[in-house]
């Protein structure tokens, strides 16, 4: 896609709905997607893998929400930057526990193609065992997510 075609902001949701808890960024997005400001996209991706990519490149600005372990209360929601990640095999403050997530979206960087901003949404995760609920912890943080991601929206890029 071209630059033009992918200029503005986007939000992406990243996760599996088959694990729980890793569901949680497709039920934020979707909230999200009823109240976004126009020209804002959403997406709810699934577990794009390299394809994350081809949502991010040319953009302006990133909002990327996904499920978090960072040993917080399950339900935490917290925004935060890429350098404030380590990934999931180092000993981490915070990790993104999907550790290709992080190196895909490091790669965007490296290869230039990364939006001017980037921040991810995260929400501590209680329970990520095959099934297709979210812990009521979780559930609970739904709309407190898509609040902050609607925040960031707001702000100027």
């Amino acid at each position: 896609m071209s630059a033009e075609a992918n200029s503005g902001t986007v939000v992406v949701g990243v996760g599996n709905a088959a694990l729980s808890d890793e569901a949680v960024a497709g039920r934020v997005v979707r909230e999200v997607a009823r109240r976004a400001p126009a020209g804002v996209e959403v997406i709810d991706a699934g577990l794009p893998g390299p394809g994350i990519l081809r949502f991010i490149e040319g953009r302006q600005r990133a909002v990327i929400v996904d499920a978090i372990d960072a040993g917080l209360p399950a339900g935490t929601v917290r925004r935060f930057h890429l350098d404030e990640v380590v990934p999931a095999d180092a000993a981490p403050a915070m990790s993104l526990h999907q550790g290709d997530l992080l190196q895909y979206l490091r790669l965007a960087e490296t290869l230039g193609i990364a939006p001017a901003e980037m921040v991810v949404v995260g929400i501590q995760a209680e329970r990520l065992s095959p099934g297709y609920d979210l812990s009521p912890r979780v559930e609970e943080a739904v709309a407190e997510a898509a609040d902050l991601v609607l925040a960031e929206l707001a702000q100027p890029a």
